[in-house]
């Protein structure tokens, strides 16, 4: 086989070890801003994406260096934990992680679906991995990994689903996004080379998770909530028995007396201002009731 130089006239970009490095290390960066920016439990696992996908090329990056000088047991290790996260956490990572951050109930019930596939094709491909070697060897600008029972119709199509489409049963925008060009990139990956399937995707997949930052930085904060989630939380909230319905009807009750009235529920800047201007108004008026009342009092004890 003639040996491939950078450089070279291709329909993809040139993959080496710098290449690795250089996106590992980026992405490790992104990563660990977008884990700060998230809030709370919940949006941790989503937060994480960008930076699993760094530690995946960093690991890449060392089998191009044990590929180059011959290291055969560096070259083991981290081929197994690469094969790790593409063939087992994926699946099972993405679609729990747009699961957890999923408000419609319908569609979390959807995403189940989803993250049952996942597991299932993720536990499937992990015997697999720990019963048969995992080999990986360079094959022109790629490297390819040998996982035969990866390439079965059925597995990449259930592993596909889990996650690619998943993410288009979120109501976050950035999701759907995601979801749409990681299935496009696939697609590209694979009609690029069957052999370096794996090994493209995944690279193109890693570019990808920089939406996942879009999705927790600040000027875009109106892509976490699409109008479909608005719709969704709005019928929630007008369903008799709600949660939100029964909070809303203990705050217009008047609190007794030795008894702790409901504390209201936090509303958006707006309603919150709206609710301190009418709490104004009514204070203002109790005060004027109570003067006129106090003023003929005082006039018939003169």
């Amino acid at each position: 086989m003639r040996p491939y130089r950078c450089g070279e006239r291709t329909l993809v970009v040139c993959f080496s070890a710098t290449a690795s490095f250089t996106a590992g290390a980026t992405l490790s960066i992104v990563g660990a801003v977008t884990v700060h920016k998230s809030q709370g439990k919940i949006e941790l696992p989503m937060a994480l994406v960008p930076l699993l996908f760094g530690i995946q090329q960093l690991t890449e990056g060392l089998v191009w260096v044990s590929l180059r000088h011959d290291l055969p047991t560096l070259q083991t290790v981290a081929t197994y934990i690469y094969s790790m996260f593409s063939h087992v956490l994926w699946p099972i990572f993405v679609p729990f992680a747009i699961l957890l951050v999923e408000t419609s109930r319908r569609r979390k019930q959807a995403l189940g679906v989803f993250q049952a596939l996942g597991l299932a094709v993720g536990l499937y491909l992990l015997y697999f991995l720990l019963r048969f070697p995992v080999t990986a060897h360079a094959h022109g600008r790629s490297i390819t990994y040998d996982s035969p029972h990866f390439y079965i119709v059925a597995v990449l199509a259930v592993y596909l689903l889990a996650t690619c489409v998943s993410g288009l049963f979120s109501t976050h925008r950035c999701i759907n996004v995601f979801g749409v060009l990681a299935f496009t990139l696939a697609i590209a990956a694979y009609r690029v080379s069957v052999t370096t399937f794996v090994s493209v995707w995944c690279f193109y997949a890693a570019i990808l998770s920089l939406v996942i930052y879009v999705h927790f930085s600040g000027p875009m904060q109106a892509c976490r909530t699409s109008p479909a989630a608005s719709r969704d939380e709005s019928r929630t909230d007008r369903t008799p028995g709600s949660l939100t319905s029964r909070n809303r009807a203990a705050d217009r009750r008047p609190g007794r007396s030795g008894g702790v009235r409901s504390q209201p529920q936090p509303v958006p800047g707006f309603a919150r201002m709206a609710r301190s201007a009418r709490s104004a108004i009514l204070d203002t008026g109790d005060n004027y009731l109570r003067m006129t009342h106090e003023q003929p009092h005082h006039a018939e004890t003169e």
